[in-house]
Protein backbone atom coordinates (compact mmCIF):
# COMPACT_ATOMS: atom_id res chain seq x y z
CA UNK A 1 0.00 0.00 0.00
CA UNK A 2 0.98 2.97 -1.08
CA UNK A 3 0.35 6.13 0.89
CA UNK A 4 0.29 9.77 -0.72
CA UNK A 5 -0.58 12.03 2.39
CA UNK A 6 -0.54 15.55 1.30
CA UNK A 7 0.06 17.61 -1.47
CA UNK A 8 1.73 20.31 0.34
CA UNK A 9 4.73 21.36 2.92
CA UNK A 10 4.08 20.40 6.65
CA UNK A 11 3.91 17.71 9.05
CA UNK A 12 1.76 14.32 9.08
CA UNK A 13 1.50 12.60 11.82
CA UNK A 14 -0.39 8.76 11.15
CA UNK A 15 -1.79 7.58 14.12
CA UNK A 16 -3.77 4.54 13.66
CA UNK A 17 -3.93 2.70 9.85
CA UNK A 18 -6.62 -0.43 9.95
CA UNK A 19 -7.90 -2.36 6.68
CA UNK A 20 -11.89 -3.52 7.99
CA UNK A 21 -14.10 -5.63 6.15
CA UNK A 22 -17.61 -4.99 5.89
CA UNK A 23 -18.52 -5.94 8.97
CA UNK A 24 -15.93 -3.09 11.06
CA UNK A 25 -13.78 -6.54 11.94
CA UNK A 26 -9.97 -5.22 11.81
CA UNK A 27 -7.97 -7.87 9.20
CA UNK A 28 -5.02 -5.62 9.33
CA UNK A 29 -3.64 -3.17 11.79
CA UNK A 30 -0.36 -1.80 9.94
CA UNK A 31 2.75 -2.10 12.68
CA UNK A 32 3.66 1.85 12.41
CA UNK A 33 6.16 1.08 15.05
CA UNK A 34 8.10 -0.94 12.29
CA UNK A 35 10.23 1.84 10.30
CA UNK A 36 12.61 -0.75 8.75
CA UNK A 37 8.94 -1.88 7.24
CA UNK A 38 8.24 2.00 5.94
CA UNK A 39 9.76 3.04 2.72
CA UNK A 40 9.60 6.95 1.76
CA UNK A 41 10.97 8.79 -1.87
CA UNK A 42 12.78 11.60 -1.33
CA UNK A 43 9.76 14.18 -0.85
CA UNK A 44 9.07 12.69 2.33
CA UNK A 45 11.21 11.94 5.60
CA UNK A 46 10.26 9.46 8.06
CA UNK A 47 11.17 11.41 11.79
CA UNK A 48 10.34 8.15 13.55
CA UNK A 49 7.04 6.83 15.86
CA UNK A 50 6.41 8.02 19.30
CA UNK A 51 3.55 7.55 21.35
CA UNK A 52 1.52 10.11 19.26
CA UNK A 53 2.34 8.06 16.35
CA UNK A 54 4.20 8.18 13.09
CA UNK A 55 6.07 11.76 12.62
CA UNK A 56 6.63 12.70 8.71
CA UNK A 57 7.79 15.99 7.07
CA UNK A 58 6.78 16.32 3.39
CA UNK A 59 8.77 18.75 1.23
CA UNK A 60 5.09 18.92 -0.79
CA UNK A 61 6.80 17.58 -4.27
CA UNK A 62 4.51 14.27 -4.57
CA UNK A 63 5.46 12.63 -1.11
CA UNK A 64 4.39 9.47 -0.62
CA UNK A 65 5.25 6.33 1.68
CA UNK A 66 5.08 2.78 1.00
CA UNK A 67 4.19 0.53 4.12
CA UNK A 68 5.47 -3.19 3.34
CA UNK A 69 3.21 -4.47 6.17
CA UNK A 70 0.74 -4.79 3.72
CA UNK A 71 2.12 -7.26 1.20
CA UNK A 72 0.67 -10.68 0.98
CA UNK A 73 -2.89 -9.03 2.00
CA UNK A 74 -5.75 -10.44 -0.95
CA UNK A 75 -8.14 -7.84 -0.84
CA UNK A 76 -10.50 -10.11 -3.01
CA UNK A 77 -10.53 -12.36 -0.16
CA UNK A 78 -11.91 -9.50 2.42
CA UNK A 79 -15.84 -8.59 1.85
CA UNK A 80 -15.95 -5.00 1.13
CA UNK A 81 -12.77 -3.56 2.97
CA UNK A 82 -11.73 -0.04 3.87
CA UNK A 83 -8.95 1.54 5.10
CA UNK A 84 -9.53 3.36 8.25
CA UNK A 85 -6.64 6.20 8.70
CA UNK A 86 -6.44 8.92 11.73
CA UNK A 87 -3.61 11.20 11.12
CA UNK A 88 -2.98 14.75 11.25
CA UNK A 89 -2.10 16.72 8.59
CA UNK A 90 -0.39 20.40 9.20
CA UNK A 91 -0.74 21.25 5.23
CA UNK A 92 -2.56 20.19 2.28
CA UNK A 93 -5.01 19.58 0.33
CA UNK A 94 -5.40 15.92 -0.71
CA UNK A 95 -4.33 12.49 0.34
CA UNK A 96 -4.19 9.59 -1.75
CA UNK A 97 -3.92 5.95 -0.85
CA UNK A 98 -2.71 3.58 -4.05
CA UNK A 99 -3.01 -0.31 -3.93
CA UNK A 100 -0.27 -2.80 -5.66
CA UNK A 101 -1.99 -5.05 -7.46
CA UNK A 102 -0.51 -6.69 -9.63
CA UNK A 103 0.64 -4.56 -12.04
CA UNK A 104 2.52 -1.82 -9.73
CA UNK A 105 1.06 1.50 -7.86
CA UNK A 106 -1.44 2.79 -11.05
CA UNK A 107 -4.27 5.24 -10.88
CA UNK A 108 -6.63 3.02 -11.23
CA UNK A 109 -5.93 1.21 -8.38
CA UNK A 110 -6.40 4.41 -6.35
CA UNK A 111 -8.23 6.28 -3.84
CA UNK A 112 -8.34 9.78 -2.97
CA UNK A 113 -9.23 12.05 -0.01
CA UNK A 114 -10.44 15.71 0.89
CA UNK A 115 -8.20 16.48 3.90
CA UNK A 116 -10.38 18.07 6.52
CA UNK A 117 -8.84 20.18 9.09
Amino acid sequence: MRLDPTDANGYILIKSLVIEDKYGKIVKSIDLTRIDGIRANSMCHVLGYSDEGLKILSLGNDPHITFSDTDGINLTDIAQPSLKAEMYVEAGSCCQVFWNIGAGFCRENMISLPVVN
